[in-house]
């Protein structure tokens, strides 16, 4: 982990402007080819890939022509708060890729990686693609930095796709904080999503977790729904 995060603090100024990912249409990976390419089995990386994780999660996303490589399922025991992940944990392969970023690491924090051309034909592999984008989530941590972020509402403002599903190992119907259990707090997380929407702000939420009451619709009726289930739950 030590050496991931030199590689990231020195090439910082190097490739901060990164593209995300590129690739021609005609050519572009299936989700399956791309993750098969960049996760790697071995922890030597003998099979070329970018990132090796034992007990890691991995997850694509479209991203234009490409994806951006999701890295998720991270303990919150080998996670030591804006600084890395505990030795072991995960091992990035710095001999044939290159990333720049933020050199302080947190859950939601973002990675842009590109193959090295020299001393290697793995560019070839990816047929047009040129580089891509690794995010990295940490279990029960909400994105953000310094500090994560106050909900996983106000988490979402800033994040194109749901992110609930690589943050909390469970995903319950109505517990919105996913901590474990049906409260009035997750009524309130409810109805600010609905405000939120209702100003227009795009919120891209796990619908199992907010739209309670299963209309395809987070309002008001779902944060009722909660608190009913709540009350019931209280007094049983």
């Amino acid at each position: 982990m030590k050496k991931f995060l030199s590689g990231i603090i020195s090439t910082v100024l190097l490739t901060a402007s990164l593209p995300a990912i590129t690739a021609n249409a005609e050519n572009k990976l299936t989700k399956e080819e791309f993750l098969d390419l960049v996760v790697s089995e071995t922890e030597d990386f003998s099979d070329g890939g970018f990132i090796y994780g034992k007990d890691l999660k991995f997850d694509a996303i479209p991203d234009g022509n490409t994806y951006t490589l999701i890295v998720y399922g991270i303990k919150q025991a080998d996670y030591i708060r804006n600084v890395g992940v505990t030795e072991g944990v995960m091992e990035i392969n710095t001999t044939e890729y290159r990333g720049a970023g933020a050199p302080e690491f947190y859950s939601g924090c973002a990675l842009s990686v590109l193959p090295i051309e020299q001393e290697t034909d793995i560019k070839d592999s990816f047929t047009a693609l040129e580089g891509f984008t690794a995010v990295f989530y940490i279990e029960n941590v909400l994105p953000g930095f310094p500090a994560p972020a106050g909900s996983i509402v106000e988490a979402s403002l800033y994040k194109d796709y749901e992110i609930a599903s690589y943050i909390y190992p469970e995903i319950t119907a109505g517990d919105t904080d996913g901590d474990g259990s049906i409260s009035a707090s997750d009524a309130s997380l409810v109805l600010s999503a609905y405000a939120y929407s209702s100003t227009g702000k795009k919120l891209t939420l796990n619908m199992t977790q907010f739209d309670y009451n299963n209309d395809s619709i987070i309002d008001s009726s779902d944060a009722s729904a909660i608190l009913e289930k709540y009350a019931e739950l209280s007094t049983s």
